[in-house]
């Protein structure tokens, strides 16, 4: 049976949930393709490397939230804790970076005439902790 997103995904960034802000969350894991072709090949060989983990999130804009992303997307360099609690009750997947979080990417779209929107990538170093 399908779950529907909301309200079974809890966001939580520096220990605030920060999912009543977002109307969009994409969680990726890209894992890289490296090349092991060799001369005896007959076809391109690749096997996986390391994971990149990134979430994208945004929603409409508010200053509570930007009291709490804006310091971090102006001066990067700490780690944040991150979870990801992803399901209905009974069934949730919780991805968790302890210390492991930070902002690559924040913007604010105050486009005239329109509601102000914000997006973010929390890029996430290293792999999650999954319970």
């Amino acid at each position: 049976m399908p779950t529907k997103s909301n309200p079974n995904v809890d966001l939580t960034y520096i220990s605030t949930n920060i999912a009543q802000y977002c109307d969009q969350a994409t969680m990726d894991a890209v894992v890289e393709a490296i090349e092991t072709t060799n001369l005896a090949s007959t076809a391109t060989e690749t096997t996986p490397g390391d994971t990149t983990w990134s979430y994208k999130i945004g929603g409409s804009w508010a200053k509570a939230l930007d009291d709490l992303l804006g310091p971090d997307a102006v001066t990067p360099g700490t780690l944040r804790t991150f979870v990801a609690a992803i399901g209905a009750a009974g069934s949730v997947a919780t991805y968790t970076w302890t210390s492991k979080a930070f902002i690559s990417n924040y913007s604010v779209d105050t486009t005239a005439g329109q509601n102000i929107k914000w997006t973010a990538t929390l890029n996430l170093t290293g792999s999650p902790v999954r319970s």
